[in-house]
């Protein structure tokens, strides 16, 4: 059986505001289980969490953007329509999908979708000034609305 990926670990964040999903730990319920009812999250992100792929409820991005006011790598939004810049997303890790990586329990992490987005920008080259104005507008927005 292949050993779990490390994950980014969870850093320390202020108390739970509205619409801040409860974290797996505090639960004691495994990620599997929330990702599902809480997110809407279906397929490969499941799968991954019930087999001990995913064991952090967070953003396993090398560089999350998700305001700590919000709740940082913890928070996430449920997945609807439109898609919002927290929903959870999979990120192919380690063998990246460019590389030749495929979307299987062993080779998905968790991240948000603006995060998602703007490491993907940094590795090609690609504008991401948008996405950090995005990300900062949700912070004013949190600050604004305590």
């Amino acid at each position: 059986m292949k050993q779990p990926f490390p994950q980014a670990r969870a850093r320390s964040i202020p108390q739970p505001r509205r619409n801040l999903l409860p974290l797996h730990r505090r639960l004691r319920s495994p990620p599997g289980l929330l990702l599902r009812p809480a997110l809407g999250v279906k397929g490969i992100l499941i799968r991954a969490a019930e087999q001990g792929y995913i064991g952090e409820f967070s953003c396993a991005m090398p560089e999350c953007f998700c305001p700590a006011e919000l709740g940082g790598r913890s928070y996430f939004e449920r997945s609807g329509t439109p898609p919002t810049h927290w929903m959870a997303t999979i990120d192919h890790f380690p063998i990246l999908q460019e590389d030749g990586g495929h979307k299987t329990v062993d080779n998905v992490r968790l991240g948000h979708r603006l995060c998602n987005r703007v490491d993907y920008a940094k590795r090609t080259g690609r504008s991401y000034a948008k996405d950090l104005g995005n990300a900062e507008a949700a912070r004013r927005a949190a600050i604004d609305s305590k």
